[in-house]
C-alpha cells in the first residue's frame, strides 16, 4: 500500500510541476520549482510569487521591495512589472 501512496504523491507533484511550468511559460527549471516549493513549505501560490520575484530581481531594475510592489500592483505579471520599473527608471533619467 505504501508504494501506491508514494506513486500517487509523486504523480500529484509532477502534475503540479507541469502546471506550474506552464504558468511560468517554461522560464524556470524543475529544480527551481522544487526549491521554491521547498522554501515556501509547498505553498504553490507563494512559490510561484517567489520565482516571479526572483525573475524580476535578476533583471536588476530595482531593489527587492520595489520589485515586490511592482509585481503586486500588476497582479504578479512579470512583464508588466518590468515595464513599470523601466518606465520609473526612464522618468528618473529624464529629470
Amino acid at each position: 500500500m505504501l508504494k501506491d501512496d508514494n506513486a500517487s504523491v509523486r504523480a500529484h507533484v509532477l502534475t503540479i510541476l507541469k502546471c506550474w511550468l506552464h504558468v511560468l511559460f517554461l522560464q524556470v527549471t524543475v529544480e527551481e520549482c522544487v526549491d521554491a516549493l521547498s522554501e515556501t513549505q509547498w505553498d504553490i501560490h507563494a512559490a510561484i510569487k517567489l520565482v516571479k520575484l526572483g525573475q524580476l530581481l535578476s533583471a536588476a531594475l530595482a531593489d527587492r521591495q520595489a520589485c515586490k510592489r511592482a509585481l503586486m500592483s500588476s497582479q504578479w505579471n512579470v512583464d508588466d512589472a518590468a515595464a513599470y520599473l523601466l518606465s520609473q527608471q526612464q522618468q528618473k533619467a529624464d529629470v
